[in-house]
Protein backbone atom coordinates (compact mmCIF):
# COMPACT_ATOMS: atom_id res chain seq x y z
CA UNK A 1 0.00 0.00 0.00
CA UNK A 2 2.64 2.02 0.92
CA UNK A 3 4.13 1.62 -2.75
CA UNK A 4 0.82 2.63 -4.46
CA UNK A 5 1.03 5.93 -1.94
CA UNK A 6 4.63 6.47 -3.23
CA UNK A 7 3.20 6.15 -6.72
CA UNK A 8 0.59 8.03 -6.67
CA UNK A 9 2.82 10.94 -5.60
CA UNK A 10 4.73 10.96 -8.10
CA UNK A 11 2.53 10.89 -10.58
CA UNK A 12 0.73 14.31 -9.17
CA UNK A 13 4.05 15.80 -8.45
CA UNK A 14 2.65 16.82 -5.15
CA UNK A 15 5.69 18.31 -3.75
CA UNK A 16 6.26 20.80 -6.87
CA UNK A 17 2.21 21.64 -7.20
CA UNK A 18 1.25 21.75 -3.39
CA UNK A 19 -1.66 18.61 -4.08
CA UNK A 20 -2.23 16.60 -0.72
CA UNK A 21 -3.23 13.26 -1.83
CA UNK A 22 -3.01 12.07 1.34
CA UNK A 23 -6.71 12.31 2.16
CA UNK A 24 -7.81 10.25 -0.91
CA UNK A 25 -5.55 7.59 0.25
CA UNK A 26 -7.34 5.54 2.89
CA UNK A 27 -5.05 2.25 4.53
CA UNK A 28 -7.61 1.08 6.91
CA UNK A 29 -10.56 -0.29 3.90
CA UNK A 30 -12.95 -3.48 4.67
CA UNK A 31 -12.82 -6.05 1.58
CA UNK A 32 -16.37 -5.71 1.78
CA UNK A 33 -15.86 -1.91 1.10
CA UNK A 34 -13.51 -2.78 -1.67
CA UNK A 35 -15.47 -5.09 -3.48
CA UNK A 36 -18.35 -2.64 -3.16
CA UNK A 37 -16.40 0.24 -4.66
CA UNK A 38 -14.94 -2.04 -7.73
CA UNK A 39 -18.64 -2.85 -8.70
CA UNK A 40 -19.17 0.99 -8.60
CA UNK A 41 -16.53 1.94 -10.58
CA UNK A 42 -17.42 -1.06 -13.38
CA UNK A 43 -21.28 -0.03 -12.95
CA UNK A 44 -20.12 3.93 -14.19
CA UNK A 45 -17.16 3.02 -16.90
CA UNK A 46 -20.13 0.80 -18.64
CA UNK A 47 -22.69 3.51 -18.10
CA UNK A 48 -19.93 5.95 -19.93
CA UNK A 49 -18.93 3.91 -22.43
CA UNK A 50 -23.02 3.43 -23.16
CA UNK A 51 -23.20 6.91 -23.44
CA UNK A 52 -20.37 6.98 -25.63
CA UNK A 53 -21.36 4.54 -27.89
CA UNK A 54 -24.95 5.98 -27.95
CA UNK A 55 -24.12 9.80 -28.96
CA UNK A 56 -21.73 7.75 -31.64
CA UNK A 57 -24.66 5.53 -32.72
CA UNK A 58 -27.14 8.68 -33.04
CA UNK A 59 -24.75 10.75 -35.85
CA UNK A 60 -25.65 7.80 -37.97
CA UNK A 61 -29.03 7.43 -37.70
CA UNK A 62 -29.58 10.90 -38.08
CA UNK A 63 -27.74 11.91 -40.50
CA UNK A 64 -26.95 9.19 -42.41
CA UNK A 65 -29.52 8.88 -45.66
CA UNK A 66 -27.35 6.34 -47.31
CA UNK A 67 -29.01 3.68 -45.37
CA UNK A 68 -31.82 0.81 -46.66
CA UNK A 69 -33.41 -1.08 -44.49
CA UNK A 70 -32.65 -4.52 -44.62
CA UNK A 71 -34.31 -7.21 -47.32
CA UNK A 72 -35.61 -10.01 -45.31
CA UNK A 73 -37.12 -11.60 -48.41
CA UNK A 74 -34.68 -13.76 -49.89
Amino acid sequence: MLLKLILFRLILHCNRLGLDVTTILRHNMSGLEMTYGLIQIFVLGWLAGAMIASIYNFHFIRFDNKTKPMNMNV
